[in-house]
C-alpha cells in the first residue's frame, strides 16, 4: 500500500502541466477508538488527541475528482486498565498511563463544488499504530493495518492562491479484522472521528 501511494505522489509532483496542484497543512483533534472508548465494560480512556496532517492534491483537466495523498499523525493520551492482559516489550503492566502514536498515509479521491466550495473525499491507506503503555517509551505494542477514510470539506478562499479549510472525517481502522470478533484487541480495529482546520496553497 505504501509503495502504491508513494508512486502516486511522484506522479502528482511531476505533472507540471496539471490544471490544479494544491498543498495543505492542517491541525485538529477528535475522538479516537470511539467504540472501545465508550464501552462501559472497559475501563479505558484515550482522551482527545492532537492531530497534524500534510497533503498534496492533483486535479487533472476537466476531472470530476482530484487525487489527494495525505500524511496524518495522531498523538493521544492513554489511561485505564490492561483489560486484554497484553504483554509489552519489557514488563507486564496492569494499569496504563501512556500514549498512542498513530501514523497514517492515505490516498483519497476528492470532489469540491466550485460554486459553494463544499466537498467530500474517500479512500484507503495504511496506519502504523504504536501503543506506549507507560511514559518511558520502553513498554509498547506496535502494529500495521489498513484504514478506510470518508470525509467532508469546506474551503474558504482568501485569495487566488490561499484558502482556509475545515475537514471532518471518519476513519475505519483495520476493517478486515473488524469482521472477526475473535480477533478484537485493544485499540486496533475501531473508528476514529477527526476534525481538522488548516490552510491550502495552490501551486498551479
Amino acid at each position: 500500500m505504501k509503495k502504491i501511494i508513494l508512486i502516486l505522489l511522484v506522479c502528482i509532483t511531476t505533472k507540471i502541466k496539471a490544471q490544479d496542484i494544491e498543498v495543505g497543512l492542517s491541525a485538529g483533534t477528535g475522538q479516537i477508538y470511539i467504540i472501545e472508548n465508550f464501552n462501559r465494560d472497559i475501563n479505558i480512556d484515550y482522551n482527545y488527541p492532537i492531530v497534524f496532517s500534510a497533503d498534496i492534491k492533483y486535479t487533472p483537466i476537466n476531472s470530476f475528482f482530484g487525487l489527494k495523498v495525505k500524511y496524518q499523525s495522531i498523538n493521544g493520551e492513554l489511561k485505564g486498565d490492561n483489560w486484554q492482559k497484553i504483554n509489552s516489550t519489557a514488563i507486564f503492566i496492569d494499569k496504563f498511563d501512556g500514549y498512542i502514536e498513530n501514523r497514517t498515509i492515505i490516498g483519497l479521491l476528492e470532489y469540491v463544488n466550485k460554486n459553494n466550495n463544499l466537498g467530500y473525499n474517500f479512500g484507503i491507506g495504511q496506519t502504523t499504530e504504536k501503543i506506549n503503555l507507560d511514559r518511558t517509551g520502553l513498554n509498547y505494542k506496535e502494529s500495521d493495518f489498513m484504514v478506510i477514510s470518508l470525509g467532508g470539506l469546506l474551503k474558504i478562499p482568501l485569495n487566488s492562491k490561499i484558502s482556509l479549510k475545515l475537514e471532518p472525517s471518519f476513519q475505519w481502522n483495520d476493517p478486515i479484522n473488524t469482521l472477526y470478533p475473535n480477533r478484537y484487541r485493544m485499540a486496533g480495529e475501531d473508528i476514529n472521528f477527526i476534525i481538522q482546520f488548516g490552510l491550502n496553497y495552490k501551486l498551479k
